[in-house]
């Protein structure tokens, strides 16, 4: 009898809470009511934005910082190169590291001796390194990687950054020494189409097609068509590039695209002629990158048709 009193009692109390709440509600919804019948709202409330507006301003912001960040770290700050030469007494200071950024595999291969084998993150998070000179040295292949880690790094605080330029294979070209077994120059040079069709993305490289290689022209349309020995060429455009008579594109590296088998003499000698810039060998079948550039194109295209970004809210 007790128990069945304290249960009724409980669920009385219960009751009541729940009346209670209820009469708030009203008073609070009558409330609003008169408020909307004539009545401002306070300023607190006033000043709080609708959620429309904050989603729109937030879309904006999101795409301002977005925008902003990618113009920033996408474009090649080409005064990052310089040559091993110029770089060797920069590091003989105490506060120089020169730090690789070939893979781990690559650096274990050979290597330049107290280089430091560190990815581009792990540069970001050693905040320490903002006021060291850092340089910074890729494998001579695609040097855009390296121009735009250069420019992510003074974008984000570092102070003094600069690149080999021509990467491990220009510092070996200039005498200076490296560690290890180095990998032999035709491997090192010779691209695939894939890399290829990275480098013709940058018109501060110059393609040089081969006399044999002449059928390219439509796919690689900035490229130039040798009309002298391919030595010659590149002799002349690096010295054109050092007389300051390409002001409005500077010179970036070169890429000779031919069909002929080259020798590792030859490559050496084109190597050396195109120093102090890296000199990279396209060697593959016009099918192969016409296949590849066309694979480029469909996936772009389904990019372009794919799923778009919801609105705000949806």
């Amino acid at each position: 009898m007790i128990t069945q009193m304290g249960r009724i009692a409980g669920l009385g109390v219960l009751l009541g809470f729940v009346l209670a709440l209820l009469a708030g509600s009203l008073a609070q919804a009558q409330e609003l009511k008169t408020l909307k019948s004539g009545y401002e709202l306070p300023d607190v409330l006033n000043a709080i934005p609708s959620a429309g507006g904050v989603c729109r301003q937030d879309d904006t912001f999101a795409s301002l910082i977005n925008g902003e960040f990618s113009k920033e770290t996408t474009k090649l700050d080409l005064s990052c190169a310089k040559t091993a030469q110029d770089l060797v007494p920069i590091l003989a200071q105490s506060k120089g590291s020169l730090i690789d950024l070939r893979s781990a595999a690559d650096y274990r291969v050979w290597h330049v001796p107290n280089s430091t084998n560190l990815t581009l993150s792990d540069i970001l998070t050693k905040l320490y390194l903002r006021n060291n000179i850092i340089v910074l040295m890729g494998d001579g292949r695609l040097e855009s990687e390296i121009y735009l880690a250069c420019s992510r790094l003074k974008h984000a605080g570092f102070r003094q950054v600069f690149m080999v330029r021509g990467g491990i294979l220009g510092w070996m070209q200039h005498g200076y020494a490296t560690r290890g077994n180095a990998v032999k120059l035709s491997d090192a040079v010779k691209i695939t189409s894939a890399e290829l069709w990275a480098g013709a993305q940058f018109v501060e490289n110059r393609i040089l097609l081969d006399a044999d290689r002449i059928s390219m022209r439509a796919l690689l349309p900035s490229a130039i068509v040798l009309n002298v020995n391919a030595i010659s060429m590149v002799r002349a455009i690096v010295s054109s590039s050092r007389g300051g008579k390409q002001k409005s594109t500077p010179l970036m590296g070169l890429i000779f695209v031919t069909s002929s088998t080259i020798s590792e003499e030859q490559l050496r000698d084109l190597h050396q002629a195109a120093l102090p810039y890296s000199l990279l060998v396209y060697t593959g079948t016009e099918l192969d990158y016409r296949t590849f550039v066309d694979q480029q194109k469909a996936v772009f295209s389904a990019q372009a048709r794919g799923p778009k970004t919801l609105g705000c809210g949806l």
